[in-house]
């Protein structure tokens, strides 16, 4: 059985904290707090999504959960500290979301770092990888009924 990690309950209270946040919380009350929630919520759920993209492109599937956790924390830490890629990530984002060079809002913040942690749980959300069966020693070689 394969896993899905965005079925997990702390995956889909993420997304739904992340949209709730983003659309209607920050133009609501905004506050360093609407901004830091979107980060944890985000660094919650990008790298199961990013594990399974990777995955689709047959990368093994812990090394594609380990992988997109490390892609992800490294992109939000050059984001959050470096003006450069902001605003290339700023402008690259706004082109995903509108078809236009029209950028999003985003800012040079280090103190966002703090939620890099959560970038984690894609690793503990990952169902263990299925041992293969036991060796047959029915000396039955390919006709055991028990698929040996």
């Amino acid at each position: 059985m394969r896993p899905r990690p965005l079925l997990h309950p702390i995956a889909l209270l993420a997304i739904a904290v992340l949209l709730a946040n983003d659309h209607w919380w920050k133009a609501a009350c905004p506050s360093w707090w609407t901004g830091k929630l979107s980060d944890f919520a985000g660094l919650t759920f990008f790298p199961m999504l990013l594990g399974l993209g990777l995955e689709a492109l047959r990368v093994p599937g812990r090394r594609a959960v380990l992988v997109s956790v490390l892609a992800t924390s490294l992109v939000f830490t050059l984001v959050k500290c470096w003006p450069s890629a902001t605003e290339f990530y700023r402008h690259s984002l706004g082109l995903l979301q509108s078809g236009h060079w029209q950028p999003v809002a985003a800012v040079t913040d280090p103190t966002d770092l703090i939620a890099l942690p959560c970038a984690a749980f894609a690793l503990l959300l990952r169902s263990p990888v299925p041992r293969p069966a036991p060796h047959c020693d029915h000396g039955l070689r390919g006709r055991c009924e028990s698929g040996c």
